[in-house]
């Protein structure tokens, strides 16, 4: 049985790249909290965060980190950086950039997720709902978050989500 983004991705394979458009709601802060600030550490790893900063959407980055992890071993592993990183150094580097977006979306407020989601999912009318209630009722969303965010942090995750989504489908 597959992680449940992959639900997530099949639905707008090029999300990813969207452009951000703001008849979605609010915009995201135009500086990430203080708390989770990219953390750029050796050269080697640029590349990463370079790549990671190119999706729009918070959640999307979250989906993309997400996917990046092995669901057999919970390692991380990227196709063509483990050629160039050694496999501790990237998996590290993965996991601590998984958390710092988790982070990142943990800061925004209701409305900010709202069309952070909105955004990444680029749905509407009823095909839209109908694919959203699916993502809900399956917890696709639950595979986005990092294995080692604290219950807590799991906790306000879902719990945020379901209320987004909540929003969504019965604005």
């Amino acid at each position: 049985m597959g992680h449940g983004f992959e639900r997530i991705r099949e639905r707008v394979p090029g999300s990813f790249f969207r452009r951000k458009d703001p008849a979605y709601g609010p915009s995201l802060p135009s500086q990430p909290p203080s708390r989770s600030a990219v953390d750029y550490g050796p050269p080697s790893t640029a590349v990463i965060n370079r790549s990671v900063e190119q999706i729009p959407t918070i959640f999307g980055r979250l989906v993309y980190l997400a996917a990046l992890r092995s669901r057999d071993t919970g390692a991380y592993h990227h196709p063509v950086l483990s050629h160039v990183i050694g496999a501790s150094e990237l998996d590290s580097h993965l996991r601590r950039s998984h958390l710092q977006v988790f982070y990142q979306w943990l800061d925004l407020n209701l409305a900010q997720q709202r069309g952070d989601l909105v955004r990444y999912l680029g749905i509407d009318g009823a095909e839209g709902e109908e694919h959203l209630r699916r993502l809900r009722d399956t917890n696709a969303f639950a595979a986005v978050m990092p294995e080692q965010c604290a219950p807590h942090e799991h906790d306000l995750f879902l719990q945020n989500l379901a209320l987004v989504i909540h929003s969504m489908l019965f604005e």
